[in-house]
């Protein structure tokens, strides 16, 4: 006998990682000025069926592509590419559109934080983020979007 269907809905996964046909409903968006670093976490995400819909390396950019594709939420590196910073680049994003960050950054010292409380942040995961810390932080966050 097949498995009952779900008509159709998404169905989340819990954060537990393995591969399957659901999907959450919850579209991200990665800026992290490490290529390797944002092609991990687009794969722990990815597997975990969020949908990943853009990348970017620079403050820059993140705004630009925030704009353009509307994420539900940001992982968003403190340190990256260019003049401006990740905290820059969250508070101009939700001010202008709404969309809050979690930062990920091994530099989260107090001023930093302090200056990131301006983007409203959803939590701050230290680098190297693990797996299981970053899709914990994901689903936890999900609720306060």
């Amino acid at each position: 006998m097949p498995p009952p269907s779900n008509g159709g809905q998404r169905v989340s996964s819990r954060g537990n990682g393995s591969p399957d046909d659901r999907t959450n409903a919850l579209r991200l968006m990665i800026v992290e000025d490490d290529a390797f670093v944002a092609l991990d976490a687009k794969e722990i995400l990815e597997t975990a069926g969020y949908e990943v819909v853009g990348l970017a390396k620079s403050a820059n950019e993140a705004v630009d592509k925030a704009g353009q594709l509307r994420p539900d939420m940001i992982l968003m590196d403190i340190r990256l590419l260019g003049a401006r910073d990740g905290v820059d680049a969250a508070i101009e994003i939700h001010d202008r559109f709404g969309v809050r960050s979690i930062f990920a950054s091994a530099h989260s010292d107090a001023e930093t934080r302090d200056r990131a409380e301006a983007a409203c942040p959803l939590g701050f995961l230290s680098k190297p983020v693990t797996r299981r810390a970053l899709l914990e932080a994901i689903e936890r966050s999900a609720g306060q979007r």
